[in-house]
């Protein structure tokens, strides 16, 4: 097999992934990237490279050591996915490194043993690093019916490590095994399929650093865990899984983790079972006995339960002080949580319950502190929990937690805080491209570069990518500006100077002796009233200044500035505006991409010396206001006299028509006669509907709506002096007034920075009244006055007449016109006999369009706004005439067929209009608008046609017809 791995950095696909958090302590711009060094063949499954990862680094020898469970040792020719592990220096290739080279082991096969499935570093001093074979099984155990499968652990010391000779002692976690265990006649499995090294934790107490192993196949996968009790000698407690309570297949040991989580500050120990308590999943709080011996049970202190079946509760474990307490806190996950949407992912957090917790500690217990949940759908959040101690050393555990499935997969880093989880500051790092399963490994956290700053390696199995992200420093920055002005004292009118002056200065925890720090000064950005005046600004109209300065650790750094102030000082006595901003520049260059195909092309670009801003506290800056002194002659305060006159050009005492004019003006005097007036201001309120006219050159500083009132501010004088007058005009919108009011009232105050007196008229209100003028003509004709016919021959080849009518609108007077509603009633069917309807005239054709004066009309092919004719319909003589038999009656209609027909037999005069019962009339309708102008004309074209063929000749006869 091919022993040389492959790695590259990763930095240009990360730029969009970790956009978010561009200034954390983890450089993911400089991540390295390491991809698995054996070929996959057709015949082959993935190696899982990634599948366990661990850091390492002892006398300034860095190392990564991952774990390929499935790949194909070159230590055992002819068997299959053994499992092996890969060491990698720090940017450079993998290679493998079979720490399992035993003597022993050539006798045996080693299919499917899973070594580097699990693997762990016990940095104690000196450190040791385990590497377990979770499903190794002993084909050389003596009668045995099945061949056990009882998992083994290799331990490496420094020497073993550093050595290109891979060696790692062999540990048998169960010594001596106990396959069965015999209740009665019957033999139940105990440790033959016990699966140890399945999960691996290293005890943190102050004694020594222990090895903690889970076993969750023993007992018929009831599950136990172990602990090394001699550190030298590598013996081990076994629990006596028989006498632990529980049930089968609750696989405790699943995951295991431990801590000090009681004001007694004993050590406990913790194991998962995710199918314990009928698969809701359970965790169980307990202490290892003093020795071996069985006799000597398990003490059980208390359990944690899951919240839903199949959640997968306690598959994994953590153990820290995230609150900072001094007491260690549980994260439990449960990956397969689900809510509507499928396995989710959750982890649950448990600290000490109320109180003070010793001797009693199951009745003071643990209570849930918080839970969190993955977003997306098969993402699996908490499928990894690693705490990585205190990353920004400020007191409080920090948290990584693994979602290997959604997306690419990603890592979720959460800072402690006293009140748990800091969730609105959660920082991801996001899988690159092209991997897959990413979270599904994080290491421990270890300070592999020597900058005092933990480093951290992400596994993604599915792909065998192994992702190597280092961190900066963390360094707290502090800026203030000030001025050379008391804090009782304002800057005088005619000042022409200001002095400003920027300090600077950083702390942190291994923080480097000296930083480059971006510095943006700001001078009244806003109001551009000042300018630099410093010979070292190149610029000096400019506002804004950026330079970079570099400080040292612990040293204040202090500057000053000139300010010049400008002669004309708009915006009086509004403070001048001032701000310093500080940021750390982006170190060096991104390291990109290493690898083509397999060939590195660039260096590491990773800066270990350089900081980062602690990005938990609020950035760097700070802001000045400098005030102007309101001086009168020496004396502190200038006592105003203001009073407010306002008028409006619409006069003669006659309302004003709406449409006279665009805009109404206002007139609006301001008079001060006390001492000086600073930055006086008119504030008018009027309804809301009104607003200002656009062509008003005058600029309002300020609107603001409180219900139906409106309130404009106006700037009138920076500097109104003692018997000076100001005036301004105001245009108000005609359009915006409304029609179902008569009036508006209007109110206009005076106010200054100055303390006015009061004693003048400073409030002033104008009542404005308006009426509505508007009338409309309308006026029709048909095109020809006179159209001859004949009703000689048969009534279907009877010419039709097609004629054209116009109506004409007309706004006559001078308010607008917004819309007019113009309805025509046209005669279309004649009443026959049994009440039948015929058809006489037919509407073909409406054209309409709107002219101002000068203009042709704009037509246009309407469409009628009525979707049912309105028609009258009147066919019994009861309807119209009071008394049949009237002389009246008998000499101007005649009853045909029992219908009344205006047209006597003296008359030769037949009327179609809307006023004869004899016909149906149908109403269209049609809008138009605006009718904006004096004398604008609306037109109305309709074409019609005359349905001679559907006329009676006995009826009409040879008489006219008038439509």
């Amino acid at each position: 097999m091919n022993t040389l791995g492959n790695f590259y950095c990763f930095g240009c696909i990360l730029v969009n992934v970790l956009a978010r958090i561009a200034a954390h302590q983890f450089d993911v711009d400089n991540a390295i990237l390491y991809e698995d060094p054996t070929p996959v063949t057709e015949n082959s499954r993935e190696n899982y490279f990634g599948y366990s990862v661990a850091l390492w680094n002892e006398d300034s020898k860095a190392w990564i050591f991952i774990g390929a469970p499935r790949a194909n040792s070159s230590l055992y020719e002819g068997t299959t996915e053994t499992g092996t592990v890969f060491r990698c220096p720090i940017g450079q290739k993998c290679t493998e490194w079979p720490i399992d080279k035993h003597l022993e082991k050539i006798q045996q096969r080693q299919n499917g043993s899973w070594l580097g499935g699990t693997m762990i570093v016990q940095n104690s001093n000196p450190p040791k690093l385990w590497v377990c074979a979770p499903r190794w099984m002993d084909y050389l155990a003596p009668n045995k019916t099945i061949v056990p499968m009882y998992g083994k652990c290799y331990k490496a010391s420094v020497e073993d490590v550093n050595k290109n000779e891979p060696r790692g002692k062999n540990i048998n976690l169960l010594e001596p095994p106990r396959d069965y265990h015999r209740i009665g006649n019957q033999d139940y499995p105990l440790h033959v399929l016990g699966q140890c090294g399945f999960s691996l934790h290293v005890t943190q107490d102050e004694s020594r650093h222990k090895l903690v192993s889970g076993c969750p196949g023993v007992w018929n996968s009831h599950g136990i865990s172990i602990i090394e009790e001699d550190y030298y000698e590598s013996s081990f407690i076994v629990l006596n899984a028989v006498d632990d309570l529980g049930s089968n297949s609750d696989q405790f040991g699943y995951a295991v983790t431990s801590g000090i989580y009681f004001d007694d500050a004993e050590h406990i120990d913790v194991r998962g079972g995710p199918r314990g308590n009928k698969l809701l999943g359970e965790v169980r709080l307990f202490q290892f006995p003093s020795n071996t011996g069985e006799s000597e049970a398990v003490k059980s202190l208390l359990n944690l339960n899951g919240e839903q079946i199949g959640e997968h509760f306690g598959a994994t474990l953590a153990s820290c002080d995230i609150d900072g307490d001094s007491k260690h806190d549980i994260l439990v996950g449960a990956p397969h949580w689900s809510k509507n949407i499928e396995e989710l992912g959750r982890i649950y957090i448990y600290r000490q319950g109320y109180g003070r917790c010793y001797k009693k500690i199951k009745s003071c217990g643990f209570k849930k502190l918080e839970h969190i949940a993955g977003k997306i759908s098969g993402g699996r959040f908490g499928a990894a929990i690693t705490c990585l101690g205190d990353i920004n050393y400020d007191g409080f555990a920090d948290v990584a937690v693994g979602a290997p499935y959604d997306g690419n997969g990603a890592v979720d880093i959460y800072y402690g805080s006293k009140n748990g989880l800091d969730l609105d500051n959660r920082r991801r790092i996001s899988g690159p491209e092209n991997t897959k399963g990413f979270g599904f490994s994080i290491s421990e956290a270890v300070d592999i570069d020597d900058n005092g700053y933990v480093d951290i390696a992400i596994g993604a199995y599915l792909s065998g990518h192994v992702m190597l992200v280092r961190s900066n420093s963390v360094v707290n920055l502090n800026v203030k500006l000030s001025s050379n002005l008391t804090s009782n004292s304002g800057l005088r009118r005619n000042a022409g100077f200001l002095s400003l002056k920027v300090c600077s200065v950083y702390e942190g925890v291994n923080a480097p002796p000296n930083i480059i720090v971006t510095t943006e000064l700001k001078i009244d950005d806003e109001g551009q009233r000042a300018i630099f005046f410093d010979k070292e600004i190149d610029d000096l109209s400019k506002t804004v200044y950026t330079f970079n300065t570099t400080l040292n650790a612990a040293q204040e750094w202090c500057h000053n500035y000139t300010v010049k102030i400008k002669k004309l000082v708009e915006r009086f006595p509004d403070p001048l505006k001032f701000s310093v901003r500080q940021n750390l520049p982006k170190h060096g260059s991104k390291t990109g991409l290493l690898k083509v195909n397999g060939i590195s092309k660039d260096s590491d670009n990773f800066c270990k010396s350089c900081a980062v801003l602690n990005e938990l506290r609020p950035p760097p800056e700070d802001h000045l206001e400098v005030a102007f002194a309101l001086e009168c002659n020496d004396t502190i305060e200038c006592l105003s006299i203001l009073s407010i006159n306002m008028t409006t050009n619409w006069s003669d005492g006659k309302p004003y028509v709406i449409g006279f004019s665009e805009f109404i003006e206002l007139d609006v005097t301001v008079r001060n006669d006390g001492q000086m007036a600073f930055y006086t201001k008119v504030k008018i309120s009027m309804p809301s509907y009104i607003e200002l006219h656009n062509s008003a050159s005058l600029i309002y500083d300020e609107v603001e709506t409180v219900g139906e009132i409106r309130t404009v501010t106006f700037i009138i004088s920076n500097f109104l002096d003692q018997n000076e007058t100001e005036s301004m005009k105001v245009y108000l919108n005609a359009s915006t007034l409304r029609t179902d009011f008569d009036m508006i009232t209007l109110n206009a105050t005076a106010v200054t920075s100055s303390n006015d007196t009061g004693s003048g008229n400073y409030i002033a209100d104008l009542s404005i009244r308006y009426v509505v003028q508007a009338a409309i003509g309308i006026a029709g004709a048909a095109e020809e006055a006179l159209y001859p016919y004949t009703l000689s021959g048969p009534a279907e080849e009877l010419p039709n007449i097609r004629f054209r009518h116009t109506f004409g609108l007309r706004n006559d007077e001078i308010t607008p016109i917004s819309l007019a509603l113009l309805s025509v009633s046209i005669p279309t069917h004649w009443i026959a006999s049994s009440d039948k309807e015929v058809e006489i005239v037919r509407l073909n054709e409406m054209m309409g369009g709107i002219s101002k004066p000068g203009e042709d009309i704009d037509s246009k092919i309407l469409r009628q706004d009525t979707n049912e004719p309105l028609s009258n319909d009147a066919t019994t003589m009861s309807n119209w005439l009071p008394n049949e038999d009237s002389s009246k009656t008998k000499n101007h209609f005649i009853n045909f067929n029992g219908k009344v027909l205006a047209a006597s037999a003296e008359n030769r005069t037949l009327y179609m209009n809307c006023t004869n019962p004899a016909f149906k009339c149908t109403t269209v309708s049609f809008k138009f608008g605006p009718l904006e102008l004096k004398r604008t004309t609306a037109a109305l074209d309709l074409v019609l046609e005359m349905l001679f063929s559907n006329i009676k000749p006995d009826i009409i006869g040879i008489k006219d017809i008038i439509f």
